[in-house]
């Protein structure tokens, strides 16, 4: 029997500019191994990543006009987030790593961002 796909909290606050295109990956790549909840905004994904005992929440604030405050205020709750960016600026990555992100990951190839999220899932959810 397989395993039960790992819950991954997604943060779609209206600008995020990578949600569907992550969707769309999963499954495309994922082999049913994660299981995407999309949220509305900070508060929505601390509550649902505890609901759901989801090891990851994952934002896009490339478009976001406070990026670094915006993920501070959701890590300071101590929550495993994976920031993905289309790499354009340097800025978010330094951001995300400034605020004590998991890592910061580039949206492309799409198949190794599925690869890698589910092994930081898994890494969240068994330890």
């Amino acid at each position: 029997m397989a395993a039960a796909p790992l819950p991954v909290v997604i943060v779609d606050d209206g600008h995020a500019g990578t949600v569907e295109g992550l969707a769309v990956a999963v499954a495309a790549f994922g082999q049913g191994r994660l299981d995407l909840v999309v949220v509305g905004d900070w508060t929505a994904a601390r509550s649902t990543a505890a609901r759901l005992a989801a090891g990851v929440v994952v934002v896009d604030v490339d478009r976001h006009p406070d990026p670094k405050d915006a993920l501070a205020k959701l890590t300071e709750g101590c929550l495993a987030v994976v920031v993905l960016t289309d790499g354009r600026d340097e800025t978010v990555a330094e951001h995300a790593r400034s605020v004590g992100a998991v890592t910061c990951l580039t949206t492309s190839p799409a198949h190794e961002v599925v690869s890698r999220l589910w092994a930081l899932a898994e890494a969240a959810g068994s330890g």
